[in-house]
Order: structure tokens, then sequence, then C-alpha cells
């Protein structure tokens, strides 16, 4: 059963105004439980006004979304959504203001009314899923002396520590070094293998989604384009409409088809690319 199912999707900003915009076209998609699903799409495509349906923060203008079961215009279950669905918007770290980290983390918790000792025993946890250990070297660190990877995967462990149902990421890696940017995609990874949630992650970059995400969703200018198993989507997607999206390897597999050789444009990662070419130049 899908956890987040959304059905003729709208949304409109500022409606009845001037300033108008229609912003989501029509949707219709599900999340499976316990998958991970990537949204990917250039700037100004959706992304992010899709993802603030999925804990209410956002209603649809028509159409309807169920998550969890339920239809997210229930203002009671709406209100208690925030406990199921943990969502991480873009530079989180600039969200933190707790004076350490154990009280970032311990915040959250303390408003849903958990006892001290299980408080303790999920901040832990969740500092340990990051990759933030011994855990007993940042507890009491102040979040504002630690690098911004750090504190970015300080605001994800608060989320986690939550235990939420469904994780929403957007933009996660964005903005971060090297050595950030490798921290996050192990703290994705890790909770994946770690905690039995649901994934979905936006991103405008897709080699971030590639090796991750079972389902892809591509979206342009509100629309929905593509959705499916992400092998599917590359194998048929047209590069030359989502040229910026798209990794040099995966271009070069298209058009190559283009030109009539028999490749498969279905691939992940470049090595696959490389084997897919070798195996064309041994054929002839």
């Amino acid at each position: 059963m899908p956890v987040i199912e959304i059905n003729n999707l709208s949304y409109v900003y500022n409606a009845g105004t001037l300033n108008e915009k229609r912003a989501l076209d029509n949707i219709t998609l599900s999340v499976e439980k316990g998958e991970f699903l990537g949204i990917v799409g250039a700037n100004g495509s959706g992304k992010s006004t899709l993802i603030q349906h999925f804990n209410g923060l956002l209603l649809p203008s028509s159409g309807s979304i169920f998550v969890l079961g339920h239809d997210t215009r229930d203002k009671q279950y709406r209100s208690q959504l925030w406990k199921s669905v943990g969502l991480v918007f873009q530079f989180p770290e600039q969200q933190i203001f707790e004076a350490t980290v154990y009280d970032e983390l311990a915040y959250g918790l303390r408003n849903i009314g958990l006892g001290q000792p299980e408080i303790e025993v999920r901040v832990k946890e969740a500092l340990e899923n990051v990759g933030l250990i011994p855990e007993e070297q940042f507890l009491n660190t102040e979040p504002l002396c630690l690098s911004g990877g750090m504190r970015r995967r300080i605001a994800i462990a608060s989320i986690l520590a939550m235990k939420p149902d469904i994780l929403v990421l957007d933009e996660p890696t964005a903005g971060l070094d090297p050595e950030g940017y490798a921290h996050i995609l192990d703290t994705i990874k890790r909770c994946r293998k770690n905690q039995d949630v649901t994934v979905v992650m936006v991103s405008h970059y897709i080699n971030d989604l590639l090796i991750l995400s079972d389902r892809l969703v591509l979206l342009d200018d509100g629309c929905l384009q593509i959705w499916g198993p992400t092998r599917e989507v590359l194998a048929s997607a047209d590069v030359k409409d989502y040229d910026l999206l798209f990794p040099d390897y995966i271009k070069l597999l298209h058009n190559l088809k283009k030109q009539g050789f028999q490749v498969n444009t279905g691939v992940l990662t470049l090595e696959e690319a490389v084997d897919e070419i070798d195996r064309l130049l041994e054929g002839e």
C-alpha cells in the first residue's frame, strides 16, 4: 500500500491575484512504503512545492493527497502529521536554534512528551545514524562551533530522532564541499539501512539520485514528465529536453542511440556506461 498517494494535484500561488502562478499542474503519482523516491527538476520546476504537500504545509488547490492513508485536508490529522513525516528543508543548518547539540535533538522529542530516558536513547541513536560518533563528543557542543556539513547532519539527526515513517529531504547536499557532500550521502544511506523509513529526496542534480533511488520523478515547469523505476526513466528520457539534468555519460549513450547504435541507455553509473561502450566497440 502506498504511504503517499497523489491524485490530479494542482497548486496555485496567489490564486485570484495579478501574481497568480500555477506551480503544480495535475500531478498523479505514489510513494510506496520503504522505497527511495528521487524527485529531480530544474529550479522552479515545482519540486519544493510538491514535497510541502507531504506533511500538510501546503494543501492542494485541486486534486488530493493522502499520506499514510489519510487525506491531508483533514485538519485534525494534518496537525499531527509532522510527527510522521520529517521534512528537512534546504540549508537546515540555518534553522538550528538551541544552545547545544543535545538540546537541538531533544527539542522535538520533548514536544511529543517523551520521558528523559527515552530522549537520551533517541538522541544518541540519531547522532550515530548520521555518523557523529562518539556521541558524547558532540552532545554539549554548540552547533555554531561546528562546520556547515556537521550542522546539516545535526539538523537531519533532529528529524531522525523523531523516528518518522517518511523522511523528506529538500536538496540536502546543496552548497556543501566534497567532504560534506559525501558525509550527507553516507548519512542518507545509513538511514535507510538502520531505520525502517521511506525516503523522498529532491535534487536538481540527478547524480545525487541515480544510485539511491528506486524510482525517479522528473518535473518540468510544474508538470510531471516522467515517473517510474530509475533505470526505465533514464532509458526513456529525452536528454535533449533536460540537458542540464543528466550527467555527460548518459547524454553520450542517448546520442549514440539516436545515431542508430544499439546501446542500453538505462545505466546508472559511469562504470556501467564504460562497460556499455566497450561492448559496443567489441561488437564492431
